[in-house]
């Protein structure tokens, strides 16, 4: 937070309270979970140096003292991260500039610290500027109207909302990616380019540029477009099935597709002041069409349930009472384009997108020059007002010129175009990882990929290469070697298709253990124990620990004797560990007993007989306590 705007907002508090102030005793960072402190609480806070105070508030919590409510201004003051200083920084700002943006409130920062909102409209001293804001992460609301500068960068915003770009010298934009951006205005600038992919717009204002397309297929949930003042001949607005409003006041455009849904009304202006319209050849019944007369804007309305093109007559006054011709097309929109491209397959595959509307039962006649319509039926259909290819043309450099008719009644279109069919390749598999792995296995998964029916998954070398095919992932490989790196391909597979270029991923697998062993301490004696055990498949050594004793033993050792100075009838401890190049350590352990020693037999036994005893005499045996 700035402590320039706390100082500020409590300068009058702190003076009032500064008698009862208790800096001494109040750790600020103890008010880092509150939104309510007490009048010396925000009195101490404000008096703080920047270093001292805490992050922003975001829970709110009582104290014993009188209690003001500083949230708001608490956050609302939160200073910028450094990374965000930094794209300001990289922008050209110096800190006194990004100061006083912020003290203007055309910078608007989260509680978090983040930069929320720029507002920078009709700001005329960024004439010129190129601008990159692609590194404010959170940024949701930019305003750059009318300040004149060159360029803007602002792709994969993820989390920008609206831009507002009118009145500057771009001349293109690339809005891609920025998911949550619902409304683009960035007429009146030279853009001859525009990217909407990836956006959720629903409002597109892009007047005055130098348009000569405009890709709608990005912007299906548009509802209202303003594109006049480009030189644009025909707009495609069929893949906007909500769009309701469509403003064009030039005498360029020649022909409007859009998608007559049920429950859309489409509206297109005209500017009144320039030209007088007139609706022709409407063929339908007078409740189907409505011509308005607007104080600005002659409107006329295409209902639900026309049928057939409209042809409008648009005269502009201001163009020598030049008369420009406008069709309103609902009915028929196929994809003409010479030398289409379209992959060999042998089930269903969208081959061109095809819209149908305000018909109640269209039938459907396709047709593929220098086929008969029984071979044609083998190959093409439609499902769904969809154009599907069921298989059954050769790969081959001439296009094949494909009919399409669409009969209900009386109405009747058509359209053909070029379909050029290739050898199809599969995609590569995406996302391909190990999930979990063992000592001896590994589980693989990958994205499915379009028209594939298997996944050939490979791995080693030479005589040790295994490659098998599944239908579905993920997949579980086992019997692999503890502690080795393996590097596995996996190709998505399909009989008459080119099998894909491979995904790898390496993964090494886990160590293994030993299995459990036993030593068994035999034989021992009274100054001697000898520990034995069974060989170890894949023991590469072992260390041991013999009281004071250490050493290490060969892998194919299976024994070791102890013999010198060891006492009799004593406890000792034996530790066995063993070691594996591809298996983690394991110790195991033997306690034992030395046998107890053996004396000598008494010497010299001798009697002496007495009246009524008998006393006997021998030589000392060495260790004896007791005979």
């Amino acid at each position: 937070m700035k402590r320039s705007k706390l100082t500020s907002y409590f300068s009058n508090l702190r003076k009032e309270s500064a008698k009862n102030a208790r800096p001494s005793q109040l750790r600020l960072e103890s008010l880092e979970a509150r939104q309510l402190l007490s009048v010396t609480d925000v009195a101490t806070l404000a008096a703080a140096s920047e270093a001292e105070q805490p992050a922003a508030y975001t829970t709110a919590a009582p104290v014993s003292d009188a209690v003001i409510d500083v949230s708001s201004v608490l956050v609302t003051t939160a200073a910028p991260q450094q990374s965000e200083l930094s794209v300001l920084k990289a922008n050209g700002f110096t800190d006194e500039t990004i100061n006083s943006l912020l003290d203007a409130e055309k910078i608007k920062v989260g509680s978090d610290g983040y930069i929320s909102k720029i507002d920078f409209a009709n700001m005329s001293d960024f004439a010129g500027k190129d601008f990159d804001f692609t590194g404010l992460a959170k940024l949701k609301n930019l305003d750059l109207t009318n300040c004149g500068i060159a360029s803007l960068t602002v792709a994969n915003l993820t989390k920008l909302e609206t831009l507002f770009a009118s009145g500057n010298a771009l001349d293109a934009l690339d809005v891609s990616g920025c998911s949550a951006l619902y409304n683009l205005r960035c007429g009146n600038n030279n853009i001859d380019s525009l990217n909407l992919s990836g956006t959720a717009l629903t409002i597109l204002s892009c007047e005055g540029n130098a348009l000569t397309e405009l890709d709608l297929s990005a912007a299906p949930l548009l509802t209202a477009l303003s594109c006049y003042d480009n030189p644009i001949t025909v707009i495609d607005a069929t893949p906007c099935a909500n769009l309701n409003s469509l403003q064009f006041y030039d005498g360029v455009l020649e022909t409007v597709y859009v998608n007559h849904s049920s429950n859309v009304t489409m509206q297109l202006y005209v500017k009144k002041s320039e030209c007088d319209l007139s609706v022709v050849d409407a063929k339908t019944n007078d409740n189907e069409i409505t011509t308005t007369a607007s104080e600005n804007y002659f409107q006329f309305t295409l209902g639900p349930a026309a049928v057939n093109p409209i042809t409008a007559t648009v005269t502009f006054r201001n163009a020598n009472n030049a008369t420009q011709t406008i069709e309103i097309d609902p009915y028929i929109k196929l994809d003409a384009t010479e030398g289409s491209v379209y992959a060999v397959v042998s089930e269903n595959v969208d081959l061109t997108g095809m819209s149908i509307f305000g018909m109640a039962d269209p039938a459907f006649k396709v047709s593929v020059a220098g086929y008969t319509v029984e071979e044609s039926a083998e190959f093409v259909k439609v499902e769904d007002n969809t154009l599907i290819y069921v298989g059954g043309l050769a790969s081959s450099a001439t296009p094949y010129n494909v009919t399409v008719t669409v009969e209900d009644g009386d109405a009747v279109d058509s359209a053909n175009f070029a379909l050029t069919v290739q050898e199809y390749q599969l995609a590569t598999p995406a996302d391909f990882q190990a999930d979990s792995f063992t000592d001896s296995s590994v589980t693989l998964s990958w994205t499915d990929v379009e028209y594939a029916d298997g996944y050939t998954v490979a791995y080693g070398e030479g005589e040790d290469a295994v490659s098998n095919t599944y239908s579905e992932g993920p997949v579980t490989i086992d019997n692999l070697e503890p502690y080795t790196t393996y590097t596995f391909t996996l190709a998505a597979v399909r009989e008459g298709l080119k099998t894909s270029d491979p995904a790898t991923v390496t993964v090494t697998t886990d160590k293994a253990e030993f299995p459990d062993f036993t030593i068994a301490a035999s034989p021992i004696t009274a100054d001697s124990i000898t520990f034995t055990w069974d060989a170890l498949e894949n023991a590469s050594g072992f260390d041991y620990v013999f009281g004071e004793l250490t050493g290490s033993l060969a892998a194919d050792e299976t024994s070791i004797t102890f013999e010198e100075d060891l006492a009799p009838n004593t406890e000792y401890t034996f530790d066995l560990t063993v070691h594996g190049d591809k298996y983690y350590d394991k110790v195991v352990s033997c306690v034992a007993f030395t046998d107890k020693a053996t004396l000598d037999a008494p010497t010299d036994l001798a009697a002496v007989a007495g009246v009524d005893s008998v006393t006997l005499t021998w030589t000392a045996v060495e260790g004896a306590t007791a005979y």
